[in-house]
């Protein structure tokens, strides 16, 4: 969403109004004019507005990227849901190229915040197997995030030796892609922990420990036959519920 400059005002006339001068000569900018058979509804830049109007000042007005094909469905729908969930209210306006949404001003980022956490974000690590495999680091979809198995991968492409050691990175990886979408480790509700016949369990539950012992997520740990790498001893992955 794009935030349009400048403040608005929805004002009421009469349905048998002539459009008043003062809407007409609006060249620039966002405005709209509705007419019903019970009201005339124009919407404008507050300071346009004359003080003898029947006016609800004190909008924001955000505008959906366009132009938006006549077939797609829902649009308007997956942006007023959620902000009703969160007890923001809307005005909203549709163009033949798009969607407007208005709230208070005083609402506005808590609208934007809210819209930020809805729908399907993919969190990218860099590696270069995602694309070719067809996956992401983790996938944010409105409050819940879940991160992919994740490798104990250092940045040269090494891997420490110890289950331990490795266990911390892949944790720390986690970490970060959790932060990237806009969660921590205090939100994971669930981790998996899958260890090689050669793993130190001790080691991989030491990590977990030291990373989720105040969370205390639900946790499973698993022994596999192996892993991707014949190196690594162990994989995790975590699934949080964000609290924003």
């Amino acid at each position: 969403m794009n935030v349009l400059e400048g403040t608005y005002s929805v004002c009421r006339l009469p349905p048998s109004d002539r459009v008043p001068s003062w809407a007409l000569e609006l060249h620039e900018g966002f405005m709209s004019i509705t007419r019903t058979p019970d009201e005339l509804s124009i919407v404008c830049g507050q300071d346009a507005v004359p003080p003898d109007v029947t006016v609800e000042d004190g909008w924001k007005a955000m505008v959906v990227p366009g132009p938006i094909p006549f077939s797609e469905t829902g649009v308007l729908a997956r942006l007023a849901t959620p902000l009703a969930a969160a007890g923001i209210s809307i005005f909203a306006i549709s163009t033949y190229d798009t969607d407007y949404i208005l709230v208070k001003e005083g609402d506005l980022e808590r609208a934007l915040e809210t819209l930020r956490s809805t729908g399907r974000r993919l969190i990218a690590s860099g590696s270069p197997y995602e694309p070719v495999i067809g996956f992401s680091r983790a996938v944010r979809e409105g409050d819940r995030v879940l991160v992919s198995g994740t490798g104990p991968v250092m940045p040269d492409g090494g891997c420490p030796e110890s289950t331990y050691e490795q266990a911390l990175r892949a944790w720390e990886i986690v970490a970060k892609a959790l932060n990237e979408a806009g969660a921590t480790v205090d939100d994971v509700v669930r981790t998996r922990t899958y260890l090689t016949p050669d793993a130190d369990p001790d080691g991989a539950q030491k990590a977990h420990g030291e990373v989720f012992g105040e969370v205390r997520p639900a946790s499973t740990m698993l022994v596999v036959h192996s892993l991707l790498d014949p190196r690594w001893t162990v994989e995790v992955e975590a699934e949080a519920q964000t609290r924003r």
